[in-house]
């Protein structure tokens, strides 16, 4: 519990520190992606943390690109 607290707490410092710089140069869209990807790198540090297992990325490339084998495979060769 004590290990989330923390990283939450290094989360919010490090938005603390690098937003306000983003925001009086109005730029939304890097808020917006600096957002982002702080949320899914807090997430997966928890996660991490927690020892929670989660899927591999790979299942969602074969997902992706199971069409495109069953095609090549089926026209192309």
């Amino acid at each position: 519990m004590f290990s989330t607290i923390s990283v939450l707490a290094v989360m919010i410092g490090i938005a603390a520190f690098e937003s306000p710089a983003l925001w009086r140069k109005k730029r939304k869209r890097e808020i917006a992606v600096f957002a982002a990807l702080l949320f899914i790198g807090a997430w997966l540090s928890v996660c991490a943390i927690n020892l929670i297992q989660l899927p591999s990325a790979l299942k969602l490339v074969e997902w992706l690109y199971a069409p495109l084998d069953i095609w090549l495979s089926r026209y192309v060769w």
